[in-house]
């Protein structure tokens, strides 16, 4: 009887019944494990509030309750994926038959997902625990801006110019909002600024996201109406960027003078008589009653209050207020420095302020003693050459603890045996790039020019990466990489990859060893396995399952490992920039060559991982033709984007499509450039994952590691 099957709603794929994602497009097939709890929430009685200790969702330890409300509670909590401190918003349980509340709950994540911005409160994940739903967020320490106004004593003021910081840094905020919805909210309970003066808009909970225009019923008022547009007050259905700006004003006109415009308000200059009048117009402009006479855009009233604290600062100097305020930046809106080696990128910055220093110094001492025909200045310090000397130092002890080590040895030995090519391609290129990359530096660095770093650094880590390489990982050297074909190459600094993918022996035991356990997939939760079953990859494991495996095991010296990046992946499979071949072993295709759809192979699923010797990368990676998928770190872009492909891992929220690289047991011809991508809850009988870990970042890094 023909096993029965389910169809891909998006490509029309077919699937035996069981399967979650469809291995060609990434899309989660019916009948699929969704929503509910996801992670293996854990069941609770209705109304009950989470315990200090208590995992939720296999993920989060509670460590304390940080804020109460009448519809829920705020904790902070352990993030054991992410290893850091967030804050968990959740939902009365007897809330969550009221779909109104529900949308509006998760909206605030769903929209608020979608904006990476300094300025804005950061959003990770939703999900469901039980009966209680939630949202983990960013941790953010300091107090609202509402907390800062009532703490301003009676006949005082907050300083004009911190006032138009506030305002200036809320403008970045809603500039970057508004490309994709209108925040209807903005209120000083919903500013916070941090203990370092960061303001963070957030509260996106009653936000219409623009693709999303049934997300609030016609005549639908919604908002704080102090700080409610005309418009708003009749419809918040229907506004426009124009009523956040109405909004800003009903702020800043708070901040001025201490309160909320109702009415005919007085200008802020007669309430307060330092505001300049410029500013009156300012506000004036933003509360207008009609849109079409505010601002048009936040970005053109941001630039308008920068040119007013300008002047405010140029013509009165900076206020000080006497009573406690957090400094409030200023909103920069340049790029960083490229980023070249921890220390060595100081001692520059070091060097352009020591000669800086140097030159204003003799500049003074010609004027002041220009008589003085004996009179000079002391040479000053060439920093540029001391910090280059500096890493030339490390570069040459790593090359000499390289060449003396038992394992470069061992591998040179092997140029002559039959079938080691790995090693022999080990102990003679990566001593053949890094003495290139090291020659380039030098000459580099004749110039004065600040890349000798970048190619020093590049020298070290071929010298070095080999001989700290840990155990059941692979080197791989620095260099560049096609992503997807059609797009421009991409460098790849050097680190080391897993040999193989990870077991079904190795992720049950993180499971059961972890601290407070870590939930396994379902077909490894009984005993009595063979040893080929154990060590096959696992499968069946979601995005963070894949990470905090990752974190848990096997930390380095230096780094924890983590998962890689699409490009690290590429860079591992098949290598340089020209066009790779389309499978390890050549360019036609082996179905006896590695684990791949039929039995042919010899396995009807996955195999023993490092079964098939053809199926090795150049620098030692055992199955990336075949097995199962993996998971990367990479947000999925098509066409391959680098810069919108390596968000930070804090940026990666609910929803966020991830790439997914190698072809799995189900596939037929896949090639090593083969794309695709899956959402951070799949759990794929196809797909895995094998752990990355970055070479030492820093110069102290790399002398703990030297002789």
């Amino acid at each position: 009887m023909a096993q029965a099957q389910t169809k891909c709603p998006k490509c029309g794929a077919a699937y035996p019944l069981g399967h979650q994602m469809c291995v060609r497009c990434g899309t989660r097939l019916p009948g699929s494990r969704g929503g509910g709890t996801p992670n293996g929430g854990m069941a609770r009685k209705p109304g009950a509030a989470f315990q200090r200790g208590q995992v939720v969702a296999s993920r989060y330890t509670v460590l304390d309750i940080i804020g109460r409300g009448g519809m829920g509670c705020i904790y902070k909590v352990r993030d054991n994926t992410l290893d850091e401190d967030v804050a968990l918003k959740t939902l009365l349980p007897k809330f969550t038959n009221d779909q109104h509340v529900v949308d509006r709950f998760f909206n605030e994540a769903r929209i608020a997902r979608q904006l990476s911005h300094p300025n804005i409160i950061r959003v990770h994940d939703i999900g469901m625990a039980g009966s209680v739903v939630y949202i983990s967020m960013e941790l953010l320490r300091g107090r609202s801006l509402r907390d800062w106004l009532d703490s301003i004593p009676e006949g005082k003021h907050m300083p004009i110019a911190y006032a138009l910081r506030v305002l200036i840094q809320l403008c970045a905020a809603l500039e970057f909002a508004h490309r994709f919805t209108v925040h209807r909210d903005i209120k000083p309970e919903n500013i916070m600024i941090t203990p370092e003066g960061q303001v963070k808009l957030m509260d996106f909970g009653i936000s219409k996201l623009k693709s999303d225009v049934n997300l609030t019923s016609a005549q639908m008022v919604m908002g704080t109406p102090k700080y409610m547009s005309p418009e708003q007050l009749k419809d918040s259905s229907k506004v426009d960027a124009r009523s956040d700006i109405y909004a800003l004003g009903a702020v800043l006109y708070e901040l001025l003078t201490g309160n909320v415009p109702a009415g005919l308000a007085r200008q802020p200059s007669h309430v307060r008589s330092e505001t300049p009048p410029s500013l009156d117009a300012v506000v004036e402009k933003c509360l207008a009653l009609d849109p079409k006479d505010r601002y048009q855009s936040v970005g053109a009233l941001r630039e308008e209050l920068q040119r007013l604290l300008d002047a405010v600062e140029r013509n009165a100097g900076i206020e000080v207020a006497d009573f406690n305020l957090p400094p409030v930046p200023a909103v920069s809106e340049g790029g960083l420095l490229r980023k070249i080696a921890g220390v060595v990128l100081m001692v520059l910055v070091l060097a352009a302020a020591g000669f800086s220093a140097w030159r204003l110094e003799v500049m003074a001492s010609r004027q002041q003693d220009a008589a003085d025909t004996n009179a000079h200045a002391p040479p000053p310090v060439d920093y540029f050459a001391q910090a280059f000397g500096e890493l030339e130092l490390r570069v040459m002890r790593a090359r000499e603890t390289a060449l003396s080590s038992s394992e470069v040895q061992a591998a040179a030995n092997a140029e002559n045996e039959t079938g080691n090519e790995t090693a022999k391609h080990n102990a003679t290129a990566y001593f053949a790039e890094g003495d290139a990359f090291w020659e380039r530096a030098q000459a580099v660095a004749a110039e004065r020019n600040p890349d000798a770093f970048e190619y020093g650094w590049r020298a070290l880590e071929c010298f070095l990466g080999p001989v700290i390489c840990p155990e059941g990982m692979v080197f791989v050297p620095p260099g560049e990489t096609v992503v997807e074909r059609g797009t421009d190459p991409v460098f790849v600094d050097g680190f080391f990859m897993d040999r193989y993918e990870v077991t079904n022996a190795q992720f049950r035991a993180f499971a059961l060893e972890a601290p407070a356990g870590w939930r396994l997939p379902d077909y490894l939760a009984g005993d009595g396995f063979d040893e080929a079953f154990l060590a096959s990859p696992v499968v069946g494991v979601t995005f963070y399952d894949a990470l905090a495996y990752a974190a848990f095991t096997a930390p380095s010296a230096w780094a924890k490992r983590t998962l890689p990046t699409e490009a690290q992946w590429a860079r591992a499979a098949y290598g340089g920039p020209r066009a790779p071949q389309p499978y390890p072993w050549g360019r036609e295709w082996d179905p006896s060559a590695f684990s791949t759809a039929g039995e042919n192979d010899g396995f009807a699923g996955p195999a023993p991982v490092g079964s098939f010797e053809a199926d090795r990368s150049p620098f030692g990676c055992y199955d990336v033709a075949g097995n199962v998928m993996e998971w990367t770190r990479s947000v999925f872009v098509t066409p391959y984007d680098h810069a919108e492909a390596a968000a930070p891992l804090e940026e990666i929220w609910f929803g966020t499509p991830l790439a997914v690289r190698g072809g799995s047991y189900a596939d037929r011809e896949v090639t090593l450039t083969e794309r695709r991508s899956a959402l951070f809850d799949e759990a794929s009988p196809v797909l895995g994952f094998r752990c990355a870990l970055p070479f030492p970042g820093t110069l102290e890094a790399v002398d703990e590691l030297l002789p």
